[in-house]
């Protein structure tokens, strides 16, 4: 039976409208749901990356951005019609609250694959491997195993995979010491090797190929881990549509 709210009582009258309101929001937001995450990526015309700076990931060249994530990034942003906004934090940790956060779209910063990771995201392809490797300068005394950093000034980059393995190592070798820099990027520590401001880092392997080709004196010491698998990492979230959009891209 239809009766107008003139007809109800001021309480049930009141009750009605947060009702109807309800509704009316409860069918917004089933709108809303119903568009995917990469409908809404298309729909505003902006791919959001996060990434770092590194000379294998992102760095401003010469003639613009330049950098073997960047470069997979905008190819990406192009295949969907997009352009590509890049958001770099001021240091690594940020990389991974960004991306719980959903403040970015993903994070594509030559991310090292560890399980701690895969608790706070979601991976993707393997991008590439490398190593992590000890790095030390030419006429130095050549540090060859864990034993032999004991007493070198040791810095790493903050919240890297690097310090998660020495963290993991450490009751292995309880006098070694390092110091975690939250604010430098990979060819800032390289670069404090070469000039002797530091004694050793530890680096990936891809950027130690391509950096020490300009400082000429920084050398290998030793493998500091086996091969590690490098990906993209998108949030948790029962939406796969952007993932699996970026999985067939890359494959």
């Amino acid at each position: 039976m239809l009766f107008s709210l003139k007809q109800a009582s001021p309480g049930a009258r009141t009750a009605l409208i947060i009702l109807f309101s309800l509704v009316i929001m409860a069918v917004i937001v089933m709108n809303y749901r119903d568009t995917s995450t990469l409908d809404q990526i298309i729909k505003r015309g902006e791919l959001v990356v996060a990434t770092r700076n590194s000379p294998t990931t992102y760095i401003e060249g010469a003639d613009g951005p330049i950098g073997f994530d960047y470069d997979l990034a905008r190819a990406f942003a192009d295949s969907l019609g997009v352009r590509l906004r890049i958001v770099v934090p001021d240091n690594l940790g940020d990389i991974f609250i960004l991306v719980q956060n959903n403040d970015v779209d993903f994070a594509a910063a030559g991310l090292t694959v560890t399980e701690s990771r895969k608790r706070m995201v979601q991976f993707g392809p393997v991008l590439e491997e490398v190593k992590e490797q000890v790095v030390y300068k030419t006429g130095k005394k050549r540090p060859k195993s864990m034993d032999d950093l004991v007493g070198l000034n040791l810095e790493i980059i903050a919240n890297s995979s690097h310090a998660e393995r020495l963290g993991e190592l450490h009751h292995m070798y309880p006098k070694l010491k390092w110091t975690e820099q939250p604010d430098m990027d990979p060819l800032e520590l390289l670069t404090l090797v070469d000039e002797e401001v530091i004694d050793i880092t530890i680096a990936d392997s891809n950027e130690v190929e391509l950096v020490k080709r300009y400082p000429p004196d920084l050398r290998v010491g030793f493998n500091f881990s086996g091969p590690k698998e490098l990906a993209w990492a998108f949030a948790k979230t029962n939406d796969q549509s952007l993932y699996f959009a970026a999985r067939d891209f890359l494959e």
